[in-house]
């Protein structure tokens, strides 16, 4: 009866939480709908069902709950409900020693449902011989799951998903590096504490832009006394210097050629076609950092002999012609990669995976193929069906307004911070390393990944500013995939999912 009367309050009191970015009576009507739902999860108002999935040859009996966990601004103001979806396993002997691991994707700032139906949780939506996810979407089990390691909760921050923010709050509230990581952090802190999970150790996994929030997040928890035993990166995107290409800005020409030579090397591009692709990516990688970085300074100033020697390396590496080379001045970045390999076919090459193409007429194209959407339909199928959630308003797969996204309130680590500048995230983490010596790391990186290369982003971690002997708590692993090295490729999806698992023994 209690739980009745609290939830009775809630909804009681919906039109002080209605959000005030509401601009139409459509809008406030649609957005007060979202508004009574996330507060009908709080609280004993979250929904759980009873379910049991083979994993690893071994039952795990678990509880699905779909639940809200309201965030307080300084004033001690509700801001926001998070809205998640917990699989929690049943019959732990000592729960709060038991792992929890909270994951996210991508963005800024979309929802979880990515490494929610792919790889992590107890169902995957069913894909076909190829790879590709079937129309209409259906569910299996998923026997490489997780959950037989970790209580698993998938994060949907503000504006995804159900999360909202109330009362005068708005979405841009939450639209930045340090506000939305913020906000991620208070929302873990809160569910462990809500749920007893103080001591359990924590683990988190993000994806994309959810491992530049990776290392947000866990300096948000420690110092406010939540320890974090583990860290996985999933494509990572660390080190802006690394990635994004601009005039006089050259690493990223020369950090994304071994991804360029294992695109060229699967599409059968290249003159000399080698048998193996890791002996093809080291000598690749050497050349990158010795003959053609030196090459690409000094640009146009090379010696002829050095200009006919590079030129003809970089066509042999990459299938990409020598006189396309030249009159690039050997800046050629993913965009111009993508769109040159495979244009004599009409095709352009999709940058989150360069396995796959698309007609030339779609130059640039993110999307398509196998792996297929993963976004709001799928997830209300699944709330309905399996999980008996029958009455919740859409699902939203991305953050409305998030080209908003303020990226400069982090701190640039220049001399000059007034001076927009690339970030690097790899400091976060390492103040992260050092404070807390026992967290350990996992980086996964596709090599067919345009978005966010392997190299580039174990090049980083390699480097990255922390004692030596905390080195051994970092693994890196590269896979024959793109940027969801988990779809597309069973032989590397179990990999991960392997890879994952031992994390956690």
């Amino acid at each position: 009866m209690k739980s009745l009367i609290l939830v009775a309050r809630c909804l009681s009191a919906i039109a002080l939480l209605v959000p005030a970015q509401a601009g139409s009576q459509r809008d406030a009507n649609a957005d007060s709908a979202r508004v009574r739902f996330a507060t009908s999860l709080l609280g004993e108002g979250r929904r759980v069902t009873q379910h049991a999935v083979a994993i690893r040859g071994t039952r795990v009996e678990y509880n699905a709950t779909v639940g809200g966990v309201a965030l307080r601004d300084t004033a001690n103001r509700t801001s926001a409900i998070f809205v998640y979806t917990a699989y929690t396993r049943r019959g732990s002997q000592d729960v709060a020693r038991r792992p929890i691991t909270f994951a996210w994707n991508g963005g800024p700032s979309a929802a979880s449902t990515g490494l929610h139906f792919s790889v992590l949780g107890p169902r995957r939506r069913a894909v076909d011989s190829e790879g590709r996810t079937t129309t209409p979407p259906t569910f299996v089990d998923n026997p490489h799951s997780i959950i037989d390691r970790t209580d698993l909760v998938m994060v949907d921050p503000v504006g995804t998903g159900f999360s909202v923010p109330v009362g005068s709050a708005r979405l841009t509230d939450f639209y930045s590096l340090k506000k939305d990581a913020a906000s991620v952090a208070q929302f873990i802190k809160r569910y462990l504490e809500e749920g007893g999970r103080l001591e359990s150790p924590l683990y988190i996994i993000g994806q994309s832009y959810g491992t530049v929030r990776n290392p947000l997040v866990v300096n948000f928890l420690q110092s406010s006394g939540v320890p974090v035993t583990g860290v996985v990166f999933v494509s990572s995107a660390l080190d802006g210097n690394t990635i994004w290409e601009a005039s006089g800005h050259l690493e990223p020409y020369f950090f994304y050629l071994p991804t360029y030579a294992a695109i060229a090397w699967h599409h059968d591009r290249l003159p000399q076609q080698p048998k193996n692709l890791p002996s093809l990516i080291k000598e690749v990688e050497q050349f990158a950092l010795t003959e053609f970085v030196t090459a690409l300074l000094a640009w146009p100033n090379v010696m002829t002999a050095e200009r006919t020697r590079v030129l003809g390396k970089l066509h042999r590496y990459t299938g990409l012609s020598t006189e396309y080379w030249e009159k690039s001045a050997l800046r050629v970045g993913t965009v111009d990669f993508a769109r040159e390999l495979l244009r004599d076919q009409g095709r352009v090459l999709t940058i989150s995976d360069g396995r796959q193409s698309a007609p030339l007429a779609q130059p640039g194209a993110r999307g398509g193929g196998p792996g297929g959407d993963l976004g709001e339909g799928p997830m209300m199928i699944y709330l309905r069906n399996e999980l008996g959630v029958m009455e919740s308003p859409d699902y939203r797969g991305s953050a409305p307004g998030a080209g908003a996204w303020d990226w400069f309130d982090h701190g640039l680590r220049t001399r000059a911070p007034v001076i927009p500048g690339y970030q690097n995230f790899l400091d976060d983490l390492a103040t992260a390393m050092k404070a807390n010596p026992n967290l350990r790391v996992q980086q996964h990186s596709g090599l067919y990944d345009l978005q966010c290369a392997a190299f580039p982003a174990n090049w980083a971690m390699e480097r990255m500013s922390i004692p030596d002997q905390l080195r051994h708590n970092v693994q890196m692993f590269n896979y024959e995939a793109g940027h969801a090295m988990y779809n597309n490729a069973p032989s590397e999806f179990l990999k991960f999912s392997a890879n994952l698992a031992s994390f956690y023994k």
